[in-house]
């Protein structure tokens, strides 16, 4: 959801949450999926956003 990303301070449980839900689903599924952040027009000019989402979106696909 790109509006996650679109705030002061990312929320990191609720991230995880959320990726976690489509993760379960993918296993559960036995299919593939690539975890992509697109259509992001603002970052509420705090680029660390970004940074932290690719870095928990990476450590939770590795555990799965």
């Amino acid at each position: 959801n790109p509006a996650s990303v679109a705030v002061s301070c990312l929320d990191t449980d609720n991230l995880k949450k959320e990726l976690g839900t489509i993760l379960e689903a993918c296993r559960k599924n036995r299919c593939h999926a690539d975890l992509v952040l697109k259509d992001i027009s603002t970052i509420c000019h705090n680029p660390e956003n970004l940074i932290e989402w690719e870095k928990t979106a990476m450590e939770m696909a590795a555990r799965f």
